[in-house]
């Protein structure tokens, strides 16, 4: 206020109301704001326990931090708890318990989005606040925060879904960044565990309030655990990895915490235990921070924590160092040679049902072996139609070997749905953990000018569907 034209009393006194509107402004604000939550596990089958028992986890974590339960809303595929490979008919597990009955995290996990209902289309829908048939709304204002919690598969510049949708890295951050516009939430935070979940982020903007942190950079494989013979309960064998090592720790750090630790404080604890064991593996899996970092100084309650009137007594799930940890992409090939190795041994010493069970064993095992192998040729060809002869060597080099950005989100996208939507008769499923390690050949070729593919994926397109269609019916040419 300018103070030469009123008298130095009225003016002090019209200060002290502007500034008394202020505050309340900011208080009433502050009392409106909510926390909400939405956790998403875009996987299925047995293959991939660990991303629903991850998502459980997670949910009872935040109810029993006083998260109000409909300010959080979930989506899972829900096919593990009752899943005929389960020994425990609807229960899950993230954390092993080999002498003792474990902790079921599907006990109370309310899950908004199941089945089909999973779908890269209601995921980006539910962000925007738009309405969909089947669920709840992330009903939020601009005062409110967002904890965005991601577990699945992912490949360079994309996260797959089960009906074999995707979301591409460029549709994502077009969807925050009109969240931002649209005044969606106040501040957000997104912590991401899948293989290649920091190209996700890359080039996220630092000025529309959102800090993410993803299990690893662009370039690497997330690793799981709780696995093989440490995946036990109750000295059962549960068949399949228990938990993502990076969701298995940063939730050890929120659990059992009070709250008062900055963002910052949990990425270098996680990250620090995470490294220790990819040190012992590619030793490249690292956690990696995205977007606006002045908001990592902000708390762990923040966030992670709902109304303190909702407190409840924690959700108590002691942690359990995990003993070993493997790539995303070889978990199927290990969960399917232990269960060989295991009804295999001494097969004269069992009864019938046990060789049944052998025979079965050696069958999977055999299938896995051949679609793998059928996987590896599907992208192998694709390369070798895209640059063939003597003359091509230096180019098909390059398409294996280089590391582009997924910067031609079309193209990758549509050849990614071509290999997906033909390639099926000859035995292929590239939206495994396995196949989607091979992504990052779709999308050199994308990039590649010679091929014009990134100007024109009508290009690519078909050289996809010929590659799938000559797949089944040629002798392999990945013999040299």
């Amino acid at each position: 206020l300018a103070c030469s034209t009123i008298s130095i009393f009225v003016c002090l006194k019209l200060e002290v109301m502007v500034h008394s509107i202020l505050l309340g402004s900011l208080l009433i604000s502050s009392a409106n704001a909510l926390n909400w939550a939405f956790l998403a596990s875009a996987s299925n089958t047995y293959e991939n326990y660990r991303h629903q028992a991850d998502i459980c986890h997670a949910y009872q974590i935040l109810v029993s931090q006083g998260f109000n339960k409909d300010n959080i809303v979930t989506m899972a595929y829900d096919d593990i708890a009752n899943h005929e490979d389960n020994p425990f008919p609807g229960k899950v597990f993230n954390t092993p318990d080999p002498d003792g009955l474990g902790v079921d995290v599907y006990d109370g996990c309310k899950i908004d989005y199941k089945g089909d209902d999973v779908s890269a289309q209601n995921f980006l829908s539910l962000l925007l606040g738009n309405a969909t048939t089947s669920g709840p709304t992330l009903n939020m204002g601009p005062d409110d925060d967002l904890t965005l919690l991601y577990f699945d598969h992912g490949a360079p510049g994309l996260i797959q879904f089960p009906a074999g949708d995707t979301v591409h890295a460029s549709e994502f951050q077009t969807t925050l960044k009109t969240m931002h516009d649209q005044n969606r939430y106040g501040r957000m935070v997104i912590y991401i565990e899948a293989c290649n979940s920091g190209s996700m982020l890359d080039g996220l903007p630092v000025d529309i309030n959102i800090y993410g942190v993803t299990a690893v950079s662009a370039d690497y494989p997330s690793l799981g655990t709780y696995c093989g013979y440490q995946a036990s309960i109750n000295n059962t064998m549960i068949g399949s990895c228990l938990g993502d090592l990076f969701a298995v720790y940063w939730m050890k750090f929120v659990s059992e915490g009070d709250g008062s630790h900055s963002l910052n404080d949990m990425f270098q604890s996680v990250s620090d235990d995470v490294a220790s064991y990819a040190a012992l593996h590619y030793g490249h899996e690292i956690n990696v921070q995205y977007g606006d970092l002045s908001i990592g100084d902000l708390t762990v309650k923040d966030f992670f924590y709902g109304d303190s009137t909702r407190l409840s007594a924690p959700f108590s799930s002691p942690f359990v160092a995990p003993t070993d940890v493997s790539a995303a992409p070889r978990l199927a090939m290990d969960r399917h040679q232990l269960a060989y190795s295991e009804v295999s041994a001494m097969p004269l010493f069992h009864g019938e049902a046990r060789w049944r069970q052998m025979l079965n064993a050696t069958q999977d095992l055999q299938d896995l072996l051949d679609e793998q192998k059928t996987t590896q040729q599907l992208y192998w060809d694709l390369v070798m139609y895209a640059f063939p002869g003597e003359q091509g060597y230096d180019d098909r080099y390059r398409a294996w070997t280089t590391k582009s950005p997924p910067l031609h989100p079309a193209c990758e996208k549509q050849v990614h749905e071509t290999l997906m939507k033909f390639c099926t008769q000859s035995n292929v499923d590239v939206t495994t953990s396995y196949a989607l390690q091979f992504h990052q050949v779709v999308v050199n070729l994308c990039s590649d000018d010679k091929l014009g593919w990134g100007a024109n994926p009508t290009l690519g397109v078909f050289e996809a569907s010929v590659t799938c269609e000559k797949l089944g019916s040629e002798a392999s040419s990945l013999v040299v």
